[in-house]
């Protein structure tokens, strides 16, 4: 019997892409283990909008003045604009005349007014409410730091996963083609296929 686990930090409102990956999977790992990439762009505090025909950021502050390193579950939100506001008087200057914006203008601006410290439990959120509006039968949901994992990293930490929650399958995103070692597939799979959104490596 497949069993496919896929593994993913909570985004600030997620892309299609993640919520594929979530449908596709029978295990969600949360990663809240994994490292912050300190000097990166990382989807955990940021996405992106359209405005006016073009891509723009909409953030939420963290800070970053810390030593050595952090995991996703230790980062927090700092308050030292009014960030929220500021998004949501965004949203409602480029968005007010597109179709249905009433209706969804009401639910973003409740996510984003929420009043959380920690970035993993204000993204958590928002991903609970929007699978729920989706409609989308959820997987088995797993918090990496449960599974006893070392610090490892990339590759090594998506090995200790698969082998920590004993599936047959691995969904990746396309996004793992920038940092997973595909000759290491043979000690946590044996093939793969892609799908529009990843790919599936089978154990």
């Amino acid at each position: 019997m497949e069993i496919k686990v896929a593994i993913h930090q909570p985004d600030f409102f997620s892309w299609c892409g993640f919520f594929n990956k979530y449908y596709n999977s029978d295990i969600f790992v949360i990663n809240d283990y994994g490292q912050f990439p300190k000097n990166a762009t990382d989807y955990t505090c940021q996405t992106k909008i359209i405005i006016e025909g073009k891509p723009a950021w909409i953030n939420i502050p963290i800070s970053h003045k810390y030593q050595g390193f952090r995991r996703y579950s230790e980062m927090e939100i700092i308050n030292i604009w009014p960030w929220r506001r500021k998004i949501c008087v965004t949203m409602q200057t480029y968005y007010a005349k597109h179709p249905y914006f009433n209706e969804i203008f009401s639910i973003i601006k409740e996510l984003i007014s929420v009043d959380e410290i920690k970035v993993i439990d204000y993204n958590i959120n928002i991903l609970n409410t929007l699978i729920g509006i989706l409609d989308i039968s959820k997987p088995k949901i797993i918090f990496a730091s449960t599974l006893q994992l070392s610090d490892s990293v990339k590759t090594e930490m998506i090995i200790e996963v698969v082998k920590a929650v004993g599936v047959t399958t691995y969904l990746s995103g396309i996004g793992g083609r920038e940092y997973q070692n595909e000759t290491r597939r043979d000690h946590y799979a044996s093939g793969y296929s892609r799908s529009r959104y990843g790919t599936f490596f089978n154990t």
